[in-house]
């Protein structure tokens, strides 16, 4: 069986959330895309662990690859080619994407480069769409 979550870590993760300026449902999000807990408190130690590193990661002091967040040129970017795409219908089908492409549930959780990487991404496949709509209305 995993060791328990210690309380100090619990003293840390929130204390690292108040620095990112995260409130409570908005860190239990960031809990839930990293361990797939929905409670602090049953967190492994392990657990605990990888969610102080991806807090530290926000907050500068991570690796260079995970340092920073997205910028909110870079939010607005992702949330309008998704609006673009037609995923404003589904307001979860972008979370959705996020957590299983990038592990986190909401763009301003992306790093810089991720968020780039991100809205290439976004950028191809409304290529892809308007191609194969075009495609269709040739057919026609």
């Amino acid at each position: 069986m995993a060791t328990p979550i210690s309380y100090p870590q619990i003293k840390k993760i929130f204390g690292l959330a108040k620095q990112v300026k995260m409130n409570n449902e908005e860190l239990h999000d960031l809990v839930q895309s990293v361990t797939g807990s929905t409670s602090i408190k049953a967190l492994s130690k392990e657990q605990g662990i990888k969610v102080i590193d991806r807090l530290h990661g926000l907050l500068g002091k991570g690796s260079s690859r995970e340092r920073g967040r997205a910028t909110p040129k870079q939010i607005w970017q992702i949330n309008k080619l998704a609006e673009e795409l037609g995923w404003k219908s589904d307001p979860l089908r972008l979370r959705r994407f996020l957590e299983k492409k990038l592990g986190v549930s909401h763009p301003s959780y992306l790093s810089p480069s991720q968020a780039s990487k991100d809205i290439e991404a976004f950028k191809a496949m409304k290529h892809r769409s308007l191609e194969g709509g075009s495609a269709d209305a040739r057919r026609l």
